[in-house]
């Protein structure tokens, strides 16, 4: 069986970072990787990675912009445009030549940070698609920036984009709280997701930081009190905010993983997690040590 990480999220959350830092992690552990850049917009010195695969090889945002004329934003919508009406042509059959079958094959496809990409165009639906039906097992990796969800209105406006691209791809997902590292309130960041989790039998590791502890769910009371503060909150908007914050409390969607890239540890447990929803390894055959 092969994996796959979809990186998504919105600008400037740290996506290729992550996929760096992930790859030097997975060199030390003895795990081939192949990194693949979807981002058409994407500058040479962004990536601090080795790429197996660039889209950049097949379009550019630059050369979209000269020959349609369009402005930055609608040349990278046109570029995804033309990337999912070549995506067995280029991206499957650039795979099956750089990967070939290896059945142990692990991707992580860098994407753009257009938050359309992932609320109501098909571009990585089709993507997707494309790789399950090349034997892949597909998980989502959503970052959004710790600092994002430090106040209650953001914290529900980040869960409604993740439950968005939730929507759209249906696919395993996992949600990781990106910059822990650089978080001016971590202990404030822990409280509205839940709390110190910790050991596999509740969905974490025995070395999870304290500092930045996943409880596996959303800190819902506190969120709730907060956004009925009238010194923060209009009497108009409390009835939606409670709603919202019922929806994702009552059907336990949306949890979220902290990453601090500092620490190798934070990074095997968002390795771990990822790791798990798409059951990576379950396949593989016992070896016979005796």
């Amino acid at each position: 069986m092969k994996y796959a990480q979809l990186i998504i999220g919105p600008a400037g959350v740290g996506k290729s970072t992550y996929v760096r830092e992930m790859q030097t992690h997975c060199d030390s552990i003895q795990r081939s990787i192949h990194c693949v850049n979807l981002d058409p917009a994407a500058a040479s010195e962004e990536l601090q990675y080795r790429t197996t695969l660039d889209v950049r090889e097949f379009v550019t945002v630059e050369e979209v912009m000269e020959e349609e004329s369009l402005g930055p934003n609608g040349a990278l919508m046109r570029c995804m445009e033309l990337l999912e009406e070549h995506v067995d042509d280029f991206l499957i059959a650039g795979l099956q030549e750089c990967v070939g079958d290896d059945d142990n094959s692990y991707l992580l496809l860098d994407a753009p940070g257009q938050l359309e990409l992932y609320s109501h165009v098909s571009v990585f639906r089709t993507i997707t698609n494309a790789l399950v039906q090349d034997g892949y097992r597909v998980c989502a990796v959503y970052l959004l920036d710790a600092q994002f969800v430090a106040e209650p209105a953001k914290f529900v406006a980040g869960t409604l984009a993740v439950l968005s691209a939730m929507v759209l791809l249906e696919i395993p997902h996992v949600t990781v709280l990106s910059k822990m590292d650089i978080c001016p309130e971590p202990k404030r960041v822990q409280e509205l997701i839940g709390g110190v989790g910790g050991g596999p039998d509740d969905g974490g590791v025995d070395d999870v930081p304290a500092e930045y502890g996943y409880g596996g769910g959303t800190n819902m009371s506190l969120l709730m009190a907060e956004l009925d503060d009238a010194t923060t909150t209009t009497a108009a908007m409390r009835p939606l905010n409670a709603s919202l914050a019922r929806l994702v409390d009552d059907y336990s969607l949306v949890s979220f993983v902290p990453l601090d890239i500092s620490k190798d540890e934070s990074l095997e447990e968002v390795l771990y997690m990822v790791d798990s929803s798409m059951q990576f390894g379950e396949d593989s055959e016992v070896k016979d040590t005796l």
